[in-house]
């Protein structure tokens, strides 16, 4: 494997890593956005 092809991979593999890295803090903000979103339905709604 030539030098070009190692820094082409490795290339990728930064691109899948940052990009999994992004997927994983949506899906997590996602479950807390839910979870607060239960919440805010569950709790009695004050009127002023």
């Amino acid at each position: 494997m030539s030098a070009h092809w190692i820094h082409v991979v490795a290339a990728w593999g930064l691109v899948v890593a940052g990009f999994g890295g992004l997927t994983l803090g949506a899906a997590l903000r996602h479950r807390v956005a839910a979870r607060r979103l239960r919440e805010l339905e569950r709790s009695p709604r004050r009127v002023a």
